[in-house]
């Protein structure tokens, strides 16, 4: 007999099942940090751009994975097969976090040698400016600094 109020029965995935959901996850991210190596080597900033949300979404639904792989962590330990998954994929993790930091340290190279090389061409500009000499009030002349500015910002 069916009830209007029932609840649906909701499955939830067994502890091998998020396992494989994590490290099919993990993978996903892995290729993008591959890909934004070979942007960075190749100085492709759109395509690095265009991975940010992707890596963002992925790093979300890994992180929800992993809380929900240790919620169920009494199940799947008693699980041989769940075991030797999640030994792989704290392998496979490890991996992900080491490429994670190349990355970033790349991309921290990157940011630092474009601000030095605009910090050259101001000073390569600022020296090359005549200097700005007015008369004042007093009727002295003023001699201002010829200096650009550069405007800050975060990244």
């Amino acid at each position: 007999m069916n009830h209007p109020y029932q609840t649906p029965n909701t499955q939830h995935p067994t502890p091998i099942t998020s396992i494989h959901g994590a490290r099919a996850t993990c993978r996903e991210l892995l290729t993008l940090l591959v890909e934004e190596k070979h942007g960075l080597a190749r100085h492709d900033v759109a395509r690095i751009d265009a991975n940010i949300q992707n890596k963002r979404r992925l790093t979300l639904r890994l992180e929800q994975q992993l809380a929900d792989i240790k919620q169920t962590k009494a199940v799947w330990k008693t699980d041989a097969t769940a075991v030797t998954q999640a030994g792989l994929l704290a392998e496979e993790i490890a991996v992900f976090q080491t490429m994670a930091r190349e990355n970033a340290m790349l991309l921290k190279a990157a940011h630092q040698l474009r601000a030095d090389l605009i910090l050259s061409i101001r000073d390569a500009v600022d020296t090359g400016q005549p200097r700005v000499q007015t008369y004042s009030a007093a009727g002295t002349l003023n001699t201002s600094e010829n200096t650009s500015r550069l405007v800050t910002c975060s990244i």
